[in-house]
């Protein structure tokens, strides 16, 4: 559930001209590291997670769910794949039916955690060039905002809006607690 003035479940989609400053960020820190090191980023931070195991939460042949180390929110996490694909439209049947398997176990886990329907924001970030693309890797991005319990938020304010995130909890500790709860 989401939603200030009067929680509700809802899905949106947007759409726009411009890309937005968070996606350009991605895409020139992205650019950047492949041009330097012939290799992608996510793809390399994916697997030197998947070697250290400790912020995994779960894992099939196909897709890794992890706290990233940057992450703002208590149980932010950051799904990718294992294998090469800038686009959720260029993901293989196989792979989408892993991806949705995956993504369930998540959203469940999520809901066990504090025992209510857990309210999230998640978003696919992907490659908008079909040409220039070779830097990039499709992830999922989800952002929930309880913090202690089912009616404990986390709100940015004060320092975390005006200067950087605080954490309340560190992502080893939340992706330790969050695995308990995955099935």
């Amino acid at each position: 559930m989401m939603g200030s003035s009067n929680p509700h479940p809802h899905c949106q989609i947007w759409a726009s001209d411009e890309i937005p400053h968070i996606l350009k960020l991605e895409d020139q820190h992205q650019l950047k590291y492949f041009n330097t090191k012939q290799s992608k980023l996510l793809a390399d931070y994916r697997d030197t997670e998947c070697r250290n195991t400790e912020r995994v939460i779960v894992e099939n042949d196909q897709w890794v769910v992890l706290i990233p180390f940057w992450a703002v929110w208590p149980y932010e996490t950051l799904v990718l794949p294992k294998y090469e694909v800038s686009r959720f439209g260029d993901i293989d049947m196989s792979a989408l039916k892993e991806f949705a398997k995956i993504n369930q176990k998540l959203l469940l886990a999520y809901d066990r955690l504090f025992q209510t329907s857990f309210p999230y924001s998640m978003g696919f970030h992907g490659s908008y060039e079909k040409t220039n693309d070779k830097h990039w890797l499709f992830h999922t991005h989800y952002y929930p905002p309880l913090l202690r319990s089912a009616t404990i938020r986390k709100y940015l304010v004060g320092y975390e809006m005006l200067a950087e995130a605080q954490r309340d909890i560190n992502p080893e500790q939340a992706a330790q607690t969050l695995r308990l709860h995955v099935q």
